[in-house]
């Protein structure tokens, strides 16, 4: 961390059993901690657990926590904490769903630890002279801008499109394989669907790239590692990304530099978007590339 000036982003998940007729009491309790706190973020409540990222000043998101790990429920919970300059958030907002990581498909019940590998049990497994078979869970423009050297990186648009590739997929079924995701929570359901199609020697990176990250900046991973806030990606310090921007018109992280067509300003698109050179919807709408 850098000074006690700067913002605190604190990502935090856990699976365990909770009554959908209390989900409302820990909505409100925890609304109110983010009102007396300053805290912005997202959290996502389920009869499966919570789920969430939330960013404010030091002594706030310890506070926060704390507030968290008070529920008798909370017990094992899974937080990684990172730096930003700014508050990535825009407001605090809790979402009670069916399911904190959407997979659709009922039948996968997390229940405790399975095949964890820690970031150095990972580390030292990926770097030996035979490396394991990679498979990188998250979504396409998620592992474009950045994943482990050598991985399998499948072009899903969203979590839910996992299962299907993977029973597609033809990767082995008689060798290693080993799943990652941003902070480990997709790798939990994803490894009980590659069980379900017969992938009996599947492996998890407990806490995801950010742990390993945190443990091992200038080890495997190569690029940077998208976020789902302002920052938008983290380089390997951990620290948000210089270059890495949202794209204006797809919402898709970009690096491409542009000067706008229609108002000269200055911005950043990704590959698909950038001969529309538009800053802006506006800007891409008034240039005739975009329809609204």
């Amino acid at each position: 961390m850098k000074t006690n000036d700067s913002y605190h982003v604190l990502a935090f998940y856990r699976f365990t059993p909770l009554d959908p007729t209390g989900l409302d009491s820990v909505h409100n309790i925890l609304v109110a901690a983010s009102q007396r706190l300053s805290i912005m973020g997202l959290v996502i409540l389920a009869h499966e657990g919570i789920n969430g990222t939330v960013a404010g000043k030091q002594a706030d998101v310890q506070a926060f926590r704390e507030v968290i790990e008070s529920f008798p429920w909370a017990t094992g919970t899974d937080f990684k904490l990172s730096p930003s300059d700014f508050q990535p958030f825009r407001l605090f907002k809790i979402n009670i769903r069916p399911e904190i990581v959407t997979s659709k498909n009922p039948d996968l019940v997390v229940n405790g630890k399975h095949n964890h590998l820690t970031a150095e049990q990972w580390n030292t497994w990926i770097s030996s002279e035979n490396p394991p078979l990679l498979l990188d869970t998250r979504n396409d423009y998620e592992s474009r801008i950045g994943t482990f050297k050598g991985a399998v990186t499948p072009q899903i648009k969203k979590f839910q499109e996992f299962a299907l590739y993977l029973e597609k997929s033809g990767l082995p079924k008689d060798q290693p394989l080993l799943m990652f995701c941003t902070g480990g929570i997709r790798c939990e359901k994803a490894i009980l669907e590659a069980e379900r199609l017969g992938y009996n020697q599947t492996y998890q990176l407990e806490g995801g790239i950010l742990k390993y990250l945190e443990e091992f900046p200038d080890g495997k991973f190569e690029g940077e590692c998208f976020v789902f806030d302002n920052r938008v990606a983290v380089d390997a310090n951990l620290m948000p990304s210089k270059t890495i921007r949202l794209c204006p018109l797809c919402g898709e992280p970009g690096v491409e530099a542009i000067s706008c067509g229609y108002c000269g300003k200055a911005g950043t698109m990704c590959q698909n978007c950038l001969p529309k050179n538009a800053c802006s919807k506006n800007c891409a709408y008034h240039l005739g590339v975009l329809r609204t």
